[in-house]
C-alpha cells in the first residue's frame, strides 16, 4: 500500500474531519436552517417596522405584567443573576471562549464565524439604536477619543443583552451538539426567556425590545447553522493543503 496522491489524501482528510466533528447533518437539515433563518429575518424586519410605525404599548404592558409575575418575589435573585452574562464585556469573553471551542470541534473557520456572527449582530443593533445624524462626522478622531455615546442612543430596540446571550446559546446548541436534540432547542428558548424577562422586569427594556433582540439573534444563529458545514469543510480542506505529504492519511 503506497501513499495516495496529495489531492486524494486531502479529500480523505476532509471526509475524516467531517466524521470526527460530527457533521452528520443532511441537506434537508441545512435547507431547514437556511429557510428558518431567512424567515426569521423577514419576521424581524416586519416586527421592527410595525413597532416603529404603530408603537407597541399593548405588547409592552402584557410583557411587563408577565415579567413582574415571573421574576418577582422569591425568583427575583434567580433572574437578576443572569444580567451580567448579557453585558458587552462578559458576553464578549463568552463568545471568545465559544469560538475557541467551536474551532477545536468544527474547524478554525467555524470558530472565526462565531465572532463574525456576533459582530454582524452588534452592527445591526447599533445601527438601529444610534442616531447616525448626531454623529460628529467631521470630528470622528476626537469623538473616538472622547465618546459621548449616551447622547447618541435614541432607542432601546433591540435589547442587546437578549440578543447577545440568545445568539451564543443558538451557536452553542448547533455547533457543539453532534445532533440537535429536543432539549437543545428548549435550552435556547429558556435562556432567551430568562434574560428577556430579566431585562423587562428590571425596567431596562420593553417587551418589544427583547422580542426584537430574540428574533435578530435566532435569525443570525440559524443562518450560522446553515453555513456551519461549509465553514468546517473549508477549514479541513485548508488544513489538508498545508499538511506535508508524509503526514497525510494513507489511502486504502
Amino acid at each position: 500500500m503506497g501513499h495516495a496522491k496529495p489531492a486524494l489524501a486531502g479529500d480523505a482528510f476532509v471526509c475524516a474531519g467531517f466524521r470526527v466533528s460530527g457533521l452528520a447533518t443532511t441537506r434537508e437539515d441545512r435547507r431547514f436552517a437556511l429557510s428558518a433563518g431567512l424567515l426569521l429575518c423577514v419576521f424581524f424586519v416586519a416586527f421592527t417596522v410595525l413597532t416603529k410605525q404603530f408603537g407597541s404599548e399593548a405588547l409592552d404592558r402584557r410583557t411587563l405584567d408577565l415579567a413582574n409575575s415571573v421574576a418577582g418575589g422569591r425568583f427575583h435573585t434567580l433572574f437578576e443573576f443572569v444580567e451580567p452574562f448579557g453585558s458587552p464585556l462578559i458576553s464578549s469573553i463568552l463568545a471568545l471562549a465559544l469560538a475557541v471551542r467551536v474551532a477545536i470541534v468544527r474547524g478554525f473557520l467555524a470558530g472565526l464565524a462565531v465572532l463574525a456572527a456576533l459582530g454582524l449582530m452588534t452592527l445591526i443593533e447599533g445601527l438601529l439604536r444610534v442616531r447616525l445624524d448626531a454623529l460628529p462626522w467631521e470630528h470622528l478622531t476626537e469623538f473616538a477619543k472622547h465618546p459621548r455615546g449616551w447622547r447618541l442612543i435614541h432607542s432601546g430596540y433591540p435589547s442587546g443583552h437578549t440578543a447577545r446571550l440568545a445568539l451564543l446559546a443558538v451557536i452553542a446548541a448547533v455547533a457543539l451538539a453532534r445532533r440537535q436534540p429536543w432539549w437543545a432547542a428548549i435550552a435556547v428558548v429558556a435562556i432567551t426567556f430568562w434574560i428577556g424577562v430579566q431585562r423587562v422586569e428590571a425596567g431596562r427594556h420593553s417587551g418589544a425590545d427583547v422580542i426584537g433582540g430574540a428574533l435578530l439573534a435566532w435569525a443570525i444563529g440559524l443562518l450560522y447553522a446553515a453555513a456551519l458545514p461549509w465553514f468546517s469543510s473549508a477549514g479541513y480542506a485548508f488544513r489538508a493543503r498545508r499538511l506535508p505529504p508524509e503526514r497525510l492519511p494513507r489511502a486504502d
